[in-house]
């Protein structure tokens, strides 16, 4: 579940959405774009794309939000008995948008702020994020070779992964 730093919050996930898109507009990015759904039986998930602009090119970047039933109901168990505690069932599906949204915004915030800063560059930053055509991420097509990253130098395993 989204972060027991942000647990608690009361700030609505709305204002939080809301921020996230003042902070990329202010930062530059061309364009936002929200998605939210549900997964299975419980479960929820919220995507955010944005479009950043690097020496001309567009790129795009995906933050996904997801948690299943399954991990809520692990969530809502009671720690002496095991049993899943309904109210806190009921609770954490109702807390987990408000509290993802809040963690992301704080993320984004204390990210663009090193930025800023010059503690890391922007690309260094949403590199993991950023998204070829097909909508896979960077870190999603790179965590499939990191066993291999000791064995080899990082452009070997960027060739492997190119699509032809």
């Amino acid at each position: 579940m989204a972060g027991r730093y942000a647990s608690g919050t009361t700030v609505p996930h709305y204002r939080s959405q809301g921020q996230i898109e003042e902070l990329l507009s202010n930062w530059g990015a061309l364009g936002v774009q929200w998605t939210t759904s549900s997964i299975g039986e419980g479960g929820q998930q919220i995507v955010l794309r944005f479009v950043w602009e690097h020496d001309g090119v567009p790129l795009s970047a995906r933050f996904d939000l997801k948690v299943t039933d399954e991990e809520l109901t692990e969530m809502s168990r009671h720690l002496g008995t095991g049993r899943v505690l309904e109210s806190k069932l009921e609770r954490n599906r109702a807390n987990w948008a408000k509290e993802s949204m809040r963690l992301l915004y704080i993320f984004l915030k204390g990210a663009l702020h090193a930025v800023d800063e010059g503690l890391i560059t922007a690309e260094q930053l949403f590199m993991p994020w950023f998204e070829d055509r097909s909508g896979r991420t960077f870190g999603e097509a790179f965590l499939e070779h990191l066993a291999d990253l000791p064995k080899m130098n990082a452009s070997k395993l960027l060739e492997s992964g190119r699509r032809k």
